[in-house]
């Protein structure tokens, strides 16, 4: 009988699916989407990265790190670090992107308090 077949009471039925799972269990992807909205409300202009990561026995895809690579308050700042580093990158494993702090929202006029002589009672 081969190996294969064995069953090792972990559910996989192969070597390379249980591989696949120990390096996602030993380091899971990362995603960071919360820090970026929590800079992004800040008013920061975020850069993140995402990046593929493979397996290391079977080069399969495991998944992509989503990062936020860091929060600036210009956006000068934001796309000087974008050139840099997005040309440095030719695999095509990175993903550079880049986002502008929300526009203030329009805020509907108050209406002024009444005066005493505008009171109904």
């Amino acid at each position: 009988m081969h190996y294969d077949s064995e069953d090792f009471g972990d559910g996989y039925s192969n070597d390379y699916q249980r591989s696949v799972a120990w390096q996602l269990i030993e380091r899971p992807l990362k995603d960071e989407r919360w820090f970026a909205a929590s800079l992004h409300r800040a008013g920061m202009y975020v850069v993140m990265c995402n990046a593929v990561r493979y397996c290391t026995v079977t080069s399969a895809v495991l998944g992509q790190d989503i990062r936020v690579v860091g929060g600036y308050p210009t956006l000068a700042e934001a796309q000087s670090y974008v050139d840099l580093h997005a040309d440095n990158e030719c695999d095509g494993d990175f993903s550079y992107y880049l986002f502008s702090p929300p526009a203030d929202v329009p805020q509907a006029p108050q209406p002024a308090a009444p005066d005493e002589d505008e009171l109904p009672f």
